[in-house]
C-alpha cells in the first residue's frame, strides 16, 4: 500500500522548543490529496488496482435530495460511494478533496444522538453533518467534521440538539490512486453508544462561550503563552475539539482581527489534520466563517464577539492550547466616527413624492447610503440607496426622491454602511404627506437678510425655524404660529460668516423640512 502525504506550512510566528518532546507552535495544517491507506481487511494492495474500475452501480443518494433516511436504533446499513459525483457549488467541509460524496439524514429522537460509520474498504472515508435545510453551499453551515486522512476506522459523531430536529450526514470519498474508486462503509444512528467518540461535540455553547484572550496589536509568541489561558487537551488521535470563546474588540484601530490558536505537542511538522472558525455575534448569529487559508476578518471596534474554535488532532500527543485573537499591527480604520452626518431631512415636494435631503461634513471608509421608510416607525424597508464617497473631508450634499410615499405621516431613517459591510443607523424624521411644510427661500444666496416663505398648505400651529451652520451648531431659532401671522418670516444675516448653512422647519407634527441657503 502506498501513503501519500503532501506538507505545508502557514507562516504565524515563531516556534521555540520546551524540550526534547513537545514543541509551542501556531496552527498548521498537514493536508492530504486523498484518504490514507489503511487496508483494515487485510487485502494484499496490488499496482493494478488502481486503474480498476470496481464492478458498482452508483446509489440513488449521490444527491442530497435523495439522501436515505436512517432509523435511531436500527442495525447499520452498508453504503458505497461508488459512481457517485459532486453536486454543483457543494460544500465539502473538512474533506477537501473529496470528488465523491452520498447524502443520509437523520432526525433526533434524543437530545443527544451518535451517528456511527465504519470504514469497509481499503481507504477511510470523511464524514460532514449538516442541517437539513437543503445542499449546503457554504462551509458556514457545517456542524461537525471527521476527515478522510489518517482515519479513523470508525468516526463517531455526538450531535446535540432539540428532539424532532433533521440533520443531513455527508459521506466523501477522494476515488483513484492506490485505493481505487469507491469508499466502502457501514452507517446506522443510535441514542447511545458505548466507544471512542471522535466527535465529542463543543465542551461549551455559544450561550456560554469562556473568555478569551485578545491583544490590539500582534504579539510574541511568548506574551500568548505566558499571557493566556492555557486549555489542557486530551490526546486521541482525529479527536475534534470544539469550543466558544468570548472577546471583545480595542475601541481603535481594530477592524481586523486574526484568528490563531498555539499547540503544545510532539507532532512536530504540522500539528492539526484541519482548523476550522465561526464568528457570531452576542446574540449568537453567524457573521463569518473560514478556515486556514482565510484566517482574517473585518470586525468592529470596541464590540463583543463570540468565536468557535474547531480542529482535528493527528497521531500524536498533545498537552496544551492558548486560543488568542488580534489585530494584525498596522490595522486603521477605528477611532474615528464612519460618517459626520450634519442633517438628514424629508419634505413632501409634491402630491406624490418626498423629498430626503441629509448633509455630511467628513465620510470615513462610506460606501453607501441607505433610505429605509416605515408606516409605524418600527418595521422599516429601504426605498433608495445612494453611493457615499469613501473618504471625505469637505462638506457634501446627498438627496433621494420617495416617488411613491406612503398616505398620511411616514417615517424615514438613513442607514450608512461601510466597505468592510459594518452599518449604523441614523435618527428617525416623519413627513405627513397631506400636510406637508412646502417653503421657499428668496435670495439664495443671500447677504443680508432672508423670506422664509410657507405656502397655503403648511400645517397652522408653532412651526419651529432653526439655522445651521456647517458644523452641525443651532445659530438662531424662531418659532412661527402660522395660525395667527402671516406666511413670511423675514430673518437678518448680517452677523453671520459666509458659508452653507441649513434652515430647518420643524411643524407641529414633528415633520422637518430642510433646505440649503448659502450666505455670501
Amino acid at each position: 500500500m502506498k501513503l501519500i502525504k503532501y506538507i505545508f506550512f502557514i507562516p504565524a510566528g515563531f516556534i521555540f522548543s520546551l524540550g526534547p518532546v513537545y514543541s509551542q507552535q501556531p496552527f498548521q495544517a498537514v493536508p492530504y490529496n486523498q484518504q490514507s491507506t489503511v487496508n483494515p481487511l487485510g487485502v494484499p494492495f496490488v499496482e493494478d488496482d488502481a486503474d480498476r474500475t470496481p464492478p458498482c452501480t452508483p446509489g440513488t443518494n449521490n444527491n442530497y435530495v435523495n439522501a436515505i433516511n436512517l432509523t435511531i436504533g436500527a442495525a447499520a446499513i452498508a453504503g458505497t460511494t461508488c459512481g457517485a459525483t459532486l453536486e454543483a457549488s457543494e460544500a465539502l467541509g473538512c474533506n477537501t478533496s473529496a470528488s465523491q460524496t452520498v447524502w443520509y439524514k437523520v432526525t433526533s429522537t434524543a437530545a443527544g444522538i451518535y451517528v456511527i460509520i465504519t470504514t469497509t474498504g481499503s481507504c477511510y472515508v470523511g464524514a460532514s453533518v449538516w442541517p437539513a435545510t437543503g445542499l449546503p453551499t457554504s462551509n458556514c453551515a457545517m456542524i461537525d467534521c471527521q476527515a478522510a486522512a489518517n482515519g479513523p476506522l470508525t468516526t463517531v459523531f455526538r450531535i446535540a440538539g432539540a428532539i424532532g430536529t433533521t440533520y443531513a450526514i455527508q459521506i466523501a470519498y477522494a476515488s483513484g490512486g492506490p485505493c481505487g474508486n469507491e469508499g466502502t462503509f457501514t452507517i446506522r444512528a443510535d441514542n447511545t453508544y458505548g466507544g471512542t467518540v471522535f466527535n465529542p461535540g463543543s465542551v461549551n455553547s455559544c450561550s456560554s462561550a469562556t473568555p478569551g484572550c485578545y491583544f490590539p496589536f500582534t504579539p510574541a509568541q511568548a506574551q500568548v503563552t505566558t499571557t493566556c489561558t492555557g486549555y489542557p487537551l486530551t490526546t486521541q488521535a482525529n479527536l475534534v475539539n470544539k469550543q466558544f470563546f468570548s472577546f471583545t474588540t480595542a475601541a481603535v484601530n481594530a477592524n481586523v482581527l486574526s484568528f490563531q490558536n498555539i499547540l503544545q505537542s510532539t507532532c512536530g511538522s504540522g500539528n492539526v489534520q484541519w482548523f476550522f472558525w465561526k464568528l457570531f455575534n452576542t446574540s449568537c448569529n453567524l457573521l463569518s466563517c473560514g478556515d486556514l487559508s482565510n484566517l482574517l476578518n473585518n470586525v468592529a471596534c470596541n464590540t463583543p464577539y463570540i468565536l468557535q474554535y474547531t480542529w482535528e488532532e493527528l497521531p500524536c500527543t498533545y498537552t496544551t492550547q492558548w486560543p488568542y485573537q488580534y489585530a494584525p499591527t498596522g490595522t486603521t480604520g477605528c477611532g474615528t466616527l464612519p460618517v459626520e452626518l450634519l442633517n438628514f431631512s424629508a419634505v413632501t415636494e409634491a402630491p406624490n413624492s418626498v423629498l430626503l435631503q441629509w448633509v455630511t461634513a467628513s465620510e470615513n471608509n462610506n460606501s453607501f447610503f441607505t433610505v429605509e421608510r416605515s408606516s409605524d416607525s418600527k418595521t422599516f424597508y429601504p426605498v433608495e440607496k445612494i453611493d457615499g464617497a469613501g473618504n471625505s473631508a469637505q462638506i457634501l450634499y446627498y438627496s433621494a426622491v420617495d416617488k411613491n410615499p406612503l398616505p398620511g405621516i411616514s417615517y424615514y431613517r438613513l442607514r450608512q454602511t461601510d466597505f468592510d459591510g459594518n452599518s449604523k443607523l441614523y435618527d428617525i424624521v416623519a413627513v405627513n404627506i397631506s400636510e406637508g411644510t412646502i417653503i421657499s427661500i428668496v435670495p439664495n444666496p443671500a447677504s443680508d437678510f432672508i423670506n422664509i416663505i410657507f405656502s397655503e398648505t403648511a400645517q397652522q400651529g408653532n412651526n419651529v425655524i432653526e439655522l445651521i451652520d456647517a458644523k452641525g451648531a443651532v445659530v438662531k431659532s424662531y418659532i412661527k404660529n402660522l395660525a395667527h401671522d402671516s406666511n413670511i418670516l423675514k430673518m437678518e444675516l448680517n452677523n453671520y460668516t459666509k458659508g452653507i448653512y441649513a434652515v430647518k422647519i420643524t411643524n407641529p407634527s414633528g415633520a422637518t423640512t430642510v433646505r440649503r441657503l448659502a450666505i455670501n
